[in-house]
């Protein structure tokens, strides 16, 4: 149930976020996007208990990721479409998709080793999400 919250939570933002950074703008919505991620960590830190807020936790990082993955992507060819024009979007999708991958594939790595081998199980994934995701709030 708590990871079905995070899927409906992605499910959702992937299917409007598009749509939604085709009319504010890809900035506006990736700044969303980066902000809602934090607002889910400071739930996640001070509720420790599955039902509650804790779901909702999970579907707000949902939305953010989705956001996040959506936006992102078009943005990314988007400005390499841009900067170099007499290039095909080769090279902007294999960096999305590095990126996505590379997110997918260390997040759980790095949050289960915290998980296991951390003082406080429950808490320091989370705070350790919100220390890899500070370079992108500048």
């Amino acid at each position: 149930m708590i990871f079905a919250a995070y899927a409906a939570g992605v499910a959702v933002s992937l299917l409007t976020a598009g749509h939604i950074s085709d009319g504010l703008g890809r900035r506006r919505v990736l700044t969303a996007a980066v902000l809602l991620n934090p607002l889910a960590l400071l739930v996640f830190m001070t509720w420790s208990t599955v039902p509650g807020l804790l779901l909702l936790a999970r579907f707000v990082s949902g939305l953010g990721i989705g956001m996040l993955t959506a936006t992102a992507t078009v943005y990314l060819t988007e400005l390499h479409a841009t900067t170099r024009p007499r290039q095909g979007s080769g090279r902007a999708e294999v960096v999305s998709t590095a990126a996505n991958l590379g997110g997918f594939g260390l997040d759980p790595l790095v949050t289960g080793l915290l998980a296991q081998c951390a003082p406080d199980p429950l808490r320091s994934p989370s705070s350790s999400r919100s220390s890899w995701s500070r370079p992108a709030w500048w």
